[in-house]
């Protein structure tokens, strides 16, 4: 398709019926490069999994909130299927700082991580994936990339077009833990056997991570839009597996 095509066809979309409109987006799909139909496929494997361990047991999305020290939940969170990460969130930190497992647990199978997150890739890791508006095109040159792959491990990045609907909603960058959601949300058509823990509970004085004394949230986002989506999604009926903790500060 002549690229001068492309922009004029994409703005059509909402106007078409339903079924020109799935011509139009096989039109816009068909020339794309090799690099977006490598991660089209492995998206597609992905939520085959993913439909297959909300399934037997359920997908955990864990975050790195403070309000995890004392929670004691590690037991609950590994008792599911699959468990999703974020960044930096063993208990035991490069530089020596430490959280019980009893309140993160272990199990680990998904690393959602920022682009420029430089750590060794754990054993036994099934999918990573890259957050922020989706770097497809850039994987090819990012060393945390390479080294994922070079394990076996499959790299990917969430849609753009999942990452721009929450733009327009919150008028913001969402946070990733957001982002993840919602994406997860839309493979499987729905919340079931989807929860979460340690995501929109907010900071305590000492800072808003587990494991990173002082570590302050950051301030692209809006937490306060991102607290009410989440409240939203929860009463559509995902699941959290302990409300925030009484005293946490926004």
């Amino acid at each position: 398709m002549p690229t001068r095509w492309r922009a004029p066809l994409t703005a059509a979309l909402p106007c078409l019926g339903p079924a020109a409109a799935l011509r139009a987006r096989e039109l816009l799909s068909a020339d794309v490069g090799p690099v977006q139909q490598a991660m089209a496929a492995r998206r597609q494997a992905f939520a085959g999994w993913l439909a297959g361990r909300r399934a037997a047991g359920g997908v955990c999305v864990v975050g790195n909130a403070a309000g995890l020290r004392g929670s004691a939940l590690g037991e609950r969170i590994d008792a599911h299927a699959a468990v999703l990460r974020f960044n930096r969130w063993q208990p035991t930190a490069v530089d020596g700082t430490a959280v019980s497992s009893v309140d993160v647990g272990l199990a680990w199978q998904v690393w959602v991580l920022a682009p420029d997150l430089q750590q060794a890739p754990p054993a036994g890791l099934e999918w990573a994936l890259f957050s922020g508006p989706d770097p497809c095109a850039a994987l090819p040159r990012w060393r945390q990339a390479r080294a994922l792959e070079q394990q076996a491990v499959p790299v990917l990045t969430v849609p753009l077009a999942v990452w721009r609907a929450l733009v327009r909603e919150l008028q913001a960058p969402p946070s990733a833990g957001v982002l993840m959601l919602a994406w997860l949300h839309q493979l499987g058509a729905g919340w079931q056997g989807l929860s979460t823990a340690g995501i929109g509970w907010g900071a305590t004085p000492l800072g808003g991570h587990h494991l990173l004394a002082g570590h302050a949230a950051g301030r692209r986002h809006r937490w306060d839009a991102e607290r009410a989506l989440l409240q939203r999604w929860r009463a559509e009926g995902l699941s959290d597996l302990a409300p925030p903790v009484p005293g946490l500060v926004a």
